[in-house]
C-alpha cells in the first residue's frame, strides 16, 4: 500500500465501461423484481375480487368497500417494496461488488466482500457500544488484513423495536479489530455503554465522553482520542465510538448520508459515488496504520 494513502482513480473509458455493465444487470433485476410484483398484484387481484363476491353475498353492502382498501395496501406494499429491493441489489450485489473487485486489484489486495448476511448482534453484546437487545441488519460485511491487523467492516444498522415502532441505535460502519488492549473502555460521541455487569465511570475529556472501569486509575490512552479526532475532521464523520473489551478493538462510525443513484448510472454518478467507497477504506488505512504503529512502538 502506498505511503501517501489509498490511490485509486478510473480511466474514463473505464468507468464508462462499468457503468454501461451496472445498468445493463440492473435492468435485468428491475425485470424480474417487476415481473415478481406483477405476478403477486395478479394474485392478489384474483383473490379480492373472489373474497368481495363471497362479502357481498353474506354481508352488508357497506363491506363491499373493505377488498378495495385491502388491494390498495397491497398495491402500495408491493411497489415500495419491489423499488427498495431493486435499490439494494444495484448497490450492494452490482456497484459495490464491482468497487471492491477494482480496488482490490488496484491496490493489491484480498478484501472479501458479502452480501445477503444473516448476522448475529453478538459482536455488539461483546462490547456495548450500542444497546445489548439491538437486532442488527447487515447491508454487507467485508473482511481481510489492513497494515497487518485483521479486520472485519460492516455496513449496517441496530434496530430496537419497542411496541410497535422500530428504532434505529446506530446506522453506519461497524468494524472489529483483532487487536487486543488491556484496558476495558470507551470513547463516545453521545451516550453511554451498554455492556453487561461491567461498572463504568465518566472521566472529563473535553472532546468525547470518556468511560473506564470503576478501579481504573490511569485512564484512556491518548492515541484513541487523536483517532477519533483525525476520522471526524479529516472524514467527516458525524458520529464516532471506539471500544476495547480488552480481546478485540471497536470501532463504530456514523457517515452523512451518502448520494440518490439514479435509475439510469452515468460517468459523473459513478465517480461520486465511488469516492464515497473508498473513503471508509481510506479511514481504514489509516486507522489500522495508526493502531499498528503504536502498537509497536
Amino acid at each position: 500500500m502506498n505511503d501517501g494513502g489509498v490511490q485509486w482513480i478510473y480511466i474514463k473509458n473505464k468507468t464508462i465501461s462499468v457503468s454501461d455493465k451496472i445498468n445493463e444487470q440492473s435492468e435485468k433485476i428491475r425485470l424480474k423484481i417487476n415481473h415478481t410484483r406483477n405476478v403477486v398484484i395478479i394474485i392478489a387481484v384474483i383473490g379480492l375480487l373472489i373474497t368481495g363476491v363471497i362479502i357481498a353475498l353474506i354481508s352488508k353492502p357497506i363491506f363491499i368497500i373493505v377488498p378495495g382498501f385491502i388491494f390498495a395496501f397491497v398495491l402500495v406494499f408491493a411497489f415500495v417494496g419491489s423499488t427498495m429491493s431493486i435499490k439494494n441489489k444495484i448497490v450492494n450485489t452490482l456497484l459495490n461488488q464491482e468497487m471492491m473487485n477494482d480496488y482490490n486489484i488496484e491496490n493489491d489486495l484480498h478484501y472479501t466482500y458479502e452480501t445477503s448476511v444473516r448476522d448475529k448482534p453478538m459482536f455488539n453484546r461483546d462490547m456495548g457500544l450500542f444497546t445489548r437487545g439491538a437486532s442488527i441488519s447487515t447491508h454487507y460485511r467485508i473482511s481481510g488484513v489492513s497494515n497487518e491487523l485483521a479486520f472485519e467492516l460492516r455496513n449496517c444498522d441496530l434496530l430496537v423495536s419497542t411496541g410497535n415502532s422500530t428504532v434505529v441505535v446506530f446506522t453506519g460502519y461497524y468494524l472489529v479489530f483483532d487487536m487486543s488492549d488491556e484496558k476495558i473502555f470507551q470513547l463516545r460521541s453521545d451516550g453511554k455503554p451498554s455492556l453487561k455487569k461491567t461498572k463504568f465511570k465518566r472521566l472529563i475529556n473535553p472532546d468525547f465522553r470518556s468511560f473506564v472501569l470503576e478501579e481504573d486509575k490511569t485512564g484512556i490512552e491518548r492515541k484513541y482520542v487523536t483517532l477519533l479526532s483525525m476520522l471526524q475532521r479529516e472524514f467527516g464523520f458525524l458520529r464516532l465510538y471506539v471500544g476495547s473489551n480488552s480481546k478485540e478493538i471497536h470501532l463504530a462510525l456514523t457517515p452523512h448520508k451518502g448520494i440518490k443513484l439514479p435509475k439510469e448510472m452515468n460517468n459523473e454518478v459513478f465517480i461520486e459515488y465511488q469516492k464515497q467507497f473508498v473513503k471508509i477504506f481510506e479511514a481504514l488505512d489509516r486507522t489500522t496504520n495508526l493502531l499498528r504503529s503504536e502498537k509497536n512502538a
